[in-house]
């Protein structure tokens, strides 16, 4: 709840954790999320009933744990980094966190009004589009973390600036990122015919095979 302000505090067991929600631009939100300590936990966000789209784009840059948005099944990451994208349109998020060897996570949220705030010269890829427009809402997807995202997550945790010129660096980043985040987007729909939920099931059975190599499950 960040009605008391931008960063919400909280902490289980020995672990210490904190989210920061800030509007950089019109419809458009970044999160910056870090948290340390041996204790497991978890963040739930209920769906609410909205009007427009939105999509949600992360990178979840160390720890480890699973993603899961209602209807769309799960998906886990481990430390060496996952990117995912979700559509929590009336959906309830849930991440379950291990965070023993520190958790930090920077994602951005879009909703309907980014569209105009990003206007027809930067046309936002398909899915994107779908998402924002309220026709997309049941995208559910993790991929290995690109080594531009990573970069950029790190730096916005890490900002060299503080005041305006902090605001003003962000805003660039966040542009920096979304431009990194659709062109991701961008080629995964141009190189399959798949659709979301088909995606997000060939992934899932990805995961699962990796998870332990050593006793593959069978056909």
């Amino acid at each position: 709840d960040f009605a008391g302000g931008e960063v919400a505090h909280f902490e289980h067991g020995s672990t210490h954790a904190s989210v920061e929600e800030t509007q950089v631009f019109p419809g458009i939100w970044l999160y910056r999320s870090e948290a340390s300590g041996r204790s497991p936990f978890s963040i739930d966000i209920a769906g609410d009933a909205q009007s427009g789209g939105r999509i949600v784009m992360g990178s979840m840059l160390s720890g480890s744990g699973i993603v899961s948005m209602a209807g769309c099944g799960e998906h886990r990451w481990r430390d060496e980094g996952r990117s995912f994208a979700l559509t929590p349109i009336g959906r309830d998020v849930r991440y379950e966190i291990d965070a023993e060897r520190g958790w930090r996570n920077v994602t951005v949220r879009l909703e309907a009004e980014a569209l105009d705030f990003l206007g027809e010269d930067c046309a936002p890829p398909d899915l994107i589009r779908g998402a924002l427009e309220g026709r997309l809402d049941d995208i559910a997807d993790m991929t290995p973390l690109p080594s531009a995202i990573r970069a950029l997550g790190h730096t916005l945790l890490r900002s060299p600036y503080g005041g305006t010129m902090q605001k003003l660096f962000r805003q660039g980043k966040v542009l920096e990122l979304l431009a990194h985040q659709m062109s991701a987007f961008g080629e995964g729909t141009e190189e399959t015919n798949l659709t979301s939920r088909e995606l997000a099931k060939v992934r899932m059975a990805r995961d699962r095979l990796l998870f332990d190599l050593r006793d593959p499950p069978d056909l």
